[in-house]
């Protein structure tokens, strides 16, 4: 199947269940992808090959010619030598990173996700690889009033700080300061957020504190009972000579 709204990127999709072809395939297609569908590894073979997509978004557990092997010999065909493979599984964390290190794909998300963050990481990683100048590509700087973070470096850089955070830690305060103001508890940030770790995994409370540490603790502020609530600080305005 083959829709073309644009001449964006091109993308293959490969997944065995029609209904992940079709409800990340229509969301893919409203984006203005130009897009390509196959339930089979040999048939994301035969597409690839004569389409030669920007990213393949990959089933890794598929009957018969599984995601690895597909992967192996899509990055062994010179026409997909410029291809992204990103893996999509319903495995652990650790399966996929295993599955991503063994047939050499280059990212991996763990089902169920939702549209928004399927969305983001497709254009991240198109942005990561230099395949697309996508109005997308701003959503890697959140600028507030007085700091910046850069998605593409996992940093904050603020007039009185410059860290780097872990990747979970740097998904939390984005997800916070993105919605200033509002309360989420720690079940709602674990939905939020854009990361490759299990749900399950993710300790909220340990990595907000480890935040606190790196960029001060005045930004995150714990509501008793609610959850967190992240607060824009106002930049002192410059007094006349």
């Amino acid at each position: 199947m083959q829709t073309t709204n644009s001449p964006m990127n091109k993308i293959l999709l490969v997944d065995d269940e029609q209904d992940i072809l079709e409800f990340f395939g229509y969301n893919l297609a409203r984006e203005g992808f130009k897009l390509f569908t196959a339930t089979t590894g040999e048939e994301a073979l035969a597409i690839a090959q004569k389409e030669r997509p920007d990213l393949i978004v990959l089933d890794i557990m598929m009957p018969e010619l599984n995601g690895v092997e597909t992967c192996k010999t899509l990055k062994a065909m010179p026409e997909c030598a410029a291809s992204i493979v990103l893996f999509l599984t319903a495995g652990s964390s650790r399966f996929a990173r295993e599955s991503m290190e063994a047939a050499q794909a280059d990212d991996f998300m763990l089902k169920p996700l939702r549209p928004k963050i399927f969305l983001d990481k497709v254009h991240a990683v198109l942005h990561q690889f230099g395949k697309t100048s996508s109005p997308r590509t701003t959503a890697f700087i959140l600028r507030q009033n007085d700091f910046t973070l850069n998605r593409k470096t996992l940093e904050f850089n603020s007039r009185h700080r410059f860290v780097k955070l872990r990747r979970t830690e740097f998904e939390i305060l984005w997800f916070l300061a993105a919605n200033p103001g509002q309360i989420f508890s720690t079940g709602a940030i674990k939905e939020g957020i854009a990361t490759y770790e299990d749900p399950a995994n993710i300790k909220v409370k340990k990595s907000i504190l480890r935040i606190r540490e790196k960029i001060g603790a005045d930004y995150i502020k714990t509501i008793k009972g609610f959850g967190y609530r992240f607060e824009v600080q106002e930049v002192p305005s410059k007094q006349p000579n």
